[in-house]
């Protein structure tokens, strides 16, 4: 039985990139599924569980759920175009909340519409299957420029999948920008 999922809970407990491993049809999980550290990766983290690992689509497009994911995911999932030019899987639970505020939103707003046809235009609902992997559908997998490799990322109450090339593109930025954060009281 998977755990309760709420609107803002982690999955896994925590956030982070996480690793998986891809096996060929009718070969078991390598290492039943368990995350492979790159020590080069994380060399100076006090914190490994948000190491990066090797993660990989199968020759069908299907993505190894890192175990740490898999029970909050398990009940159903949905797949959609994320920001940033990713994909991004939510619980199904989170994902009906955040279709219901997004309907919420008024039709006279342009931005709010646009949201809404991109969330709602490629959203694919899914359940892993008993190896604990989810079908990418092709045209999601073109969205996001995922061929082979891909990161796999915590992100709160949702995961985000990226291609390599994308997610070193925007973590580089990302990382320039929050070493910049002033924590000054008001801002």
């Amino acid at each position: 039985m998977s755990p309760e999922i709420g609107i803002g809970a982690p999955i896994g407990g925590y956030t982070g990139l996480a690793g998986c491993t891809a096996a060929k049809d009718g070969e078991e999980v390598a290492q039943g599924g368990e995350v492979r550290i790159d020590e080069d990766a994380v060399a100076g983290r006090a914190d490994k569980r948000d190491a990066l690992a090797d993660c990989g689509l199968d020759e069908k497009g299907r993505l190894f759920l890192p175990a740490k994911f898999r029970d909050a995911l398990a009940e159903g999932l949905v797949i959609t175009q994320g920001q940033d030019n990713c994909l991004t899987v939510w619980p199904e639970q989170t994902f009906m909340a955040e279709a219901a505020r997004a309907q919420a939103t008024p039709m006279t707003n342009k931005d709010a519409r646009d949201y809404r046809r991109v969330l709602f235009a490629g959203a694919e609902q899914g359940t892993p299957d008993k190896q604990g992997r989810i079908g990418i559908p092709t045209f999601l997998r073109a969205s996001a420029g995922l061929e082979r490799d891909v990161v796999v990322v915590g992100v709160g109450d949702r995961v985000e999948i990226w291609s390599p090339a994308r997610w070193e593109e925007y973590s580089s930025g990302a990382q320039a920008k929050f070493a910049e954060l002033d924590e000054s009281p008001g801002d």
